[in-house]
């Protein structure tokens, strides 16, 4: 009987312990930075300052939706993306480790495109992924992969995007356009239905590395930042492999970034330009060539 009240402390201080583990451990998950990524199930808000998309003008544009197990469970968006080649789009390396991490199989994950509405668009299921092989998931450096779909796209509805190539410059101040059907802030879970675009500037490449110092993060050259000297414009969670345009051209990947549109902590893009060759052998790997098009301006 002595042996009780010395087990009931133990089990107190272990609680205790237990709960200041994780109170760190969420107060660190929140300092840190996040790819703009997260699985819900409901639909609604915008990327940060952005206006809904005009219907058709992005063809390109499509996104990763998980298949839910459960009949009566809604799918789930998991990231953008963007058609590249008849068979294949382009997104972030850290959307695919996600979708590794939850033990899904490739017939639980599809393309959704043709259609402003992730939710109505047509399915293209994924036969395969990849993502660069010297992708570092700690500072997200060489955020990129490819998917492969089974069923082609329509070339009407779903019309492939070309890729800015080795020679393609970033231009500090240049305003390009990114899309997304993710959430309006950090703090919210609630992903939309429509498109949504929003103009950024680029940031300085020197200047962006040094925001990104005071909280000891990395803007390596494969990178670029843009959002606007005010904040207020910006992609969030759930935007994670969609694109950045200039014009008509995929210049971008969204990758990571801080919060959402605060300030002095602008989103960081995967900068396209440096993955011809990536591109292009796993095309090769393959067996089924990815027949992009690529322009320096």
């Amino acid at each position: 009987m002595k042996k009780v009240p010395v087990l009931v402390s133990l089990i107190i201080v272990n609680v205790l312990l237990l709960l200041s583990i994780a109170i760190e451990g969420l107060r660190r998950h929140d300092c840190n930075k996040q790819p703009f990524v997260f699985k819900v199930h409901t639909n609604q808000q915008r990327i940060v300052g952005g206006r809904l998309a005009l219907a058709g003008y992005y063809p390109f544009m499509a996104g990763i939706v998980i298949k839910e197990r459960d009949m009566q469970a809604n799918n789930s968006l998991q990231c953008g993306c963007a058609i590249i080649a008849l068979t294949w789009v382009i997104t972030a390396a850290h959307c695919l480790t996600l979708i590794e991490q939850q033990d899904l199989s490739r017939d639980d994950v599809y393309i959704s495109a043709g259609h402003n509405m992730w939710t109505k668009g047509n399915k293209h299921y994924a036969i395969l992924w990849t993502y660069h092989p010297k992708y570092d998931e700690d500072i997200l450096n060489n955020d990129i992969g490819l998917i492969r779909v089974k069923q082609q796209f329509n070339k009407k509805n779903e019309k492939p995007v070309a890729l800015a190539a080795e020679k393609y410059k970033y231009l500090e101040n240049k305003t390009v356009k990114i899309l997304g059907w993710g959430v309006k802030s950090s703090k919210s879970k609630i992903v939309q239905q429509n498109l949504n675009v929003i103009e950024v500037q680029i940031f300085n490449h020197s200047y962006c590395q040094k925001l990104y110092r005071i909280h000891k993060e990395m803007v390596t050259k494969t990178m670029l930042c843009a959002g606007h000297p005010k904040g207020g414009r910006d992609a969030c969670q759930f935007d994670s492999g969609g694109p950045m345009l200039d014009r008509s051209l995929l210049i971008g990947i969204i990758s990571w970034g801080l919060d959402c549109g605060v300030k002095k902590q602008p989103g960081v893009y995967t900068k396209v330009s440096f993955y011809k060759k990536w591109i292009i052998n796993v095309g090769e790997k393959a067996n089924a060539p990815i027949k992009a098009t690529y322009r320096n301006a």
